[in-house]
């Protein structure tokens, strides 16, 4: 014949499975946070990875900015001293203009002035 089971033994038999699960749980706990802690290792390796070549395309971005201002400032100042020179020029081609019409008119006038 078989003994009655006590309380505790029952209670004991029923703890046993749940005892096990627990343990399994435990031990899944721990992957869990153990894959948690690589991956917000990762994201983290990420994001600076991320910040260093922003970083870098700031920099090249920046002195790209440098050198299309130098360019620009550079055809800028040959722009002003090209419109001078234009400048400079146009009153010369005038000033002849004046001083040949003079000069004709003044041989017309000698001219006349003979003729007379």
């Amino acid at each position: 014949m078989t003994e009655p089971v006590t309380q505790i033994q029952d209670h004991e038999r029923r703890l046993g499975p749940l005892e096990g699960i627990a343990e399994q749980l435990t031990e899944q706990g721990r992957q869990f946070n153990a894959r948690m802690d690589s991956m917000e290792r990762a994201i983290a390796e990420l994001r600076r990875e991320t910040n260093a070549r922003f970083e870098s395309m700031e920099r090249v971005i920046a002195e790209l900015r440098r050198e299309t201002n130098a360019r620009f400032e550079s055809m800028e100042r040959t722009i002003r001293e090209t419109n001078a020179r234009i400048d400079s020029l146009t009153r010369w081609l005038v000033g002849m203009q004046v001083a040949s019409l003079l000069a004709v008119g003044g041989l017309l006038v000698s001219i006349l002035l003979k003729l007379n």
